[in-house]
């Protein structure tokens, strides 16, 4: 496919694979932004999502069946706006899901407002969905960009800081995503004068090195999937306020190799799989008695809302990635646990073939 470099360009695909999109007209209300690299703004995520037939296929198909399952007109036409905005990873995150869903003919209702008293943000707020499973059970979707996104815009500031150079990061990337935000915000100016200083700085495992330029360079880091887990513990405690009171809730983590590195795109070794369970047992087991205060209760009662937590690889490219597309752990001290029929219905309820991969914790608490 032709490499797609501005937003009307994205737009006037999507209308052609997507009769929806076409009657929203947007490029007639929506600027031209340009995604390149030439541009004042460079919009990576978009640029890649864009100029990928597949993925630009995916994504007028979600539009089309959302719209023949009777999802809301606003809503759709908002997704497109965020998609091709500056917002493309997060709405390409949540389409991504929302097009599982619809193509293994799983009900749900998308967009579900809910008060401060159905989640733990006093202010409300809309959560992704609600799957018709027995009983129901809510869920938001956020983009697993994780290290590699805070590295990759590390690196890109630091090497418009200092042109003359190659940024490497190197070294042990198990760092605690709060350590690596900070490197970005509170103490990148601290960073960046130790590096005009003495042209190389270590923070923590992270080793970050200013080198001659020159046509071949070669960096390496390392990475263990226990110390991973172990360092970003609290991780989806970020995203607390989503939580619910009262009902059964999963929170899914939506990874691909452009945002979130080939680190959780590859088998070999069962890396992907021990990262990922050894990440939710600790996100279910190791905060339960933690009385350290998340809005209105504990953050051992905030991690018993969690009902379950999700990976879904959002690949549609080729080859096809390795593993279940979606693969869910279920927390064994969930206050509102996913009941047994609808884990069933989940499984084999509708219809479909889907790659789904339900993981239990049963036989962990001790």
């Amino acid at each position: 496919m032709t490499i797609i470099t501005t937003r009307h360009g994205w737009l006037q695909e999507l209308e052609r694979l997507s009769p929806v999109v076409a009657s929203f007209g947007l490029r007639a209300k929506l600027g031209d932004d340009d995604y390149g690299a030439a541009s004042k703004s460079p919009n990576p995520d978009a640029l890649n999502l864009a100029s990928s037939a597949e993925h630009v296929e995916a994504m007028a198909r979600c539009f089309e069946l959302l719209h023949a399952n009777n999802a809301d007109s606003a809503m759709i036409e908002k997704s497109v706006k965020d998609l091709t905005s500056r917002n493309a990873y997060g709405a390409f995150s949540e389409l991504s899901v929302y097009l599982w869903l619809l193509e293994n003919k799983i009900p749900f209702e998308p967009q579900a407002a809910m008060t401060g008293a159905d989640i733990l943000n006093p202010n409300g707020s809309d959560l992704d969905g609600r799957m018709g499973l027995h009983s129901g059970v809510y869920f938001d979707v956020k983009g697993f960009g994780f290290r590699e996104c805070l590295i990759k815009a590390l690196n890109a500031r630091l090497s418009k800081d200092f042109p003359n150079s190659f940024v490497a990061i190197e070294g042990n990337w198990d760092a605690p995503m709060a350590e690596l935000s900070d490197l970005l915000s509170a103490k990148y100016d601290a960073l960046r004068t130790e590096l005009n200083a003495k042209q190389r700085a270590k923070r923590g495992g992270v080793d970050v090195t200013l080198r001659a330029p020159s046509p071949v360079q070669v960096t390496h880091n390392t990475s263990n999937p226990y110390e991973l887990a172990e360092q970003n513990a609290s991780y989806a405690f970020s995203y607390a306020k989503q939580f619910t009171r009262h009902a059964p809730f999963i929170l899914v983590f939506v990874i691909h190799p452009w945002f979130s590195g080939g680190w959780l795109h590859n088998e070999f070794g069962g890396f992907i799989l021990d990262f990922e369970r050894a990440f939710a047992r600790r996100t279910f087991l190791q905060f339960r008695n933690d009385a350290t205060r998340i809005f209105s209760v504990s953050k051992g009662a905030a991690g018993g809302m969690l009902s379950g937590l999700a990976f879904f690889n959002a690949w549609r490219g080729q080859p096809a990635q390795p593993g279940a597309h979606f693969r869910l752990f279920i927390n064994p001290l969930a206050t509102n646990p996913i009941s047994d029929l609808a884990l069933d219905e989940f499984r084999f309820g509708f219809g479909a073939q889907h790659d789904l991969e339900i993981v239990r914790f049963d036989h962990d608490v001790y």
